[in-house]
């Protein structure tokens, strides 16, 4: 009986190609809304963007894990020097994607694909945009860095990836790579410690001390 498997030595060119695909799949749905939507209505726009790369993804991860929009909250307990027992509500901003496992964690609260999850829960976070320009970024950027109140030390090991997807963009990738160096330099909310010392390993073979407010990727689809 002959060996029934079969091996074949692929080439890189045959691996990016086929990578490749998938990101122009993407860009050919967008390309396609921008026609039919174009000087129409924009909010509509920037919202189905939102749906087109939360369908695409739902065809591509395992079913345990939801994709919805929404929000991040925790609730936390303290005892002050009266007795009483407090309780407080911390929530993120709203993201335009929440990868979150379902199996494992219940929404706090979900509504069709809006959803108030735990942090725990998340897997990754993502905030899409059809053009992204430095206002754009630095915005997303601070909506991201309010993840570092969320995520204290006993959650850490939960962190999600967190991702910057745009379709276009009107600045080059070094220059996001500047503006991005120049926010964890001067305008984040982590304490300045902890920013230096990820900063200072970050040219290691190694993933950075496990910061939740630094962004893991921004993949602009035309460039990089």
């Amino acid at each position: 009986m002959g060996n029934l498997m079969h091996k074949r030595r692929l080439t890189p060119k045959e691996i990016q190609e086929a990578v490749s695909q998938q990101t122009h799949e993407l860009h050919e749905m967008a390309r396609s809304l921008s026609f039919w939507l174009n000087g129409v209505h924009y909010p509509s726009e920037g919202e189905y963007l939102e749906y087109v790369v939360r369908s695409y993804l739902r065809r591509r991860i395992p079913k345990r894990f939801e994709i919805s929009t929404g929000f991040i909250s925790t609730l936390g307990t303290s005892r002050p020097t009266s007795g009483a027992l407090e309780v407080t509500r911390n929530v993120s901003r709203q993201f335009d994607i929440l990868i979150w496992d379902a199996d494992a964690f219940p929404p706090l609260f979900r509504a069709d694909d809006f959803v108030v999850v735990v942090p725990e829960s998340v897997r990754a976070v993502i905030e899409v945009t059809k053009c992204l320009d430095a206002a754009k970024a630095r915005e997303d950027l601070r909506k991201f860095d309010d993840l570092y109140e969320l995520y204290s030390p006993e959650r850490q090991r939960f962190r999600p990836y967190t991702a910057i997807l745009a379709f276009s963009s009107k600045r080059s990738m070094t220059s996001l790579l500047q503006m991005l160096e120049r926010f964890y330099l001067f305008d984040s909310n982590v304490p300045i410690p902890l920013r230096y010392h990820a900063a200072r390993i970050k040219g290691r073979d190694v993933r950075p001390l496990a910061l939740p407010g630094f962004i893991d990727a921004v993949c602009v689809v035309d460039q990089g």
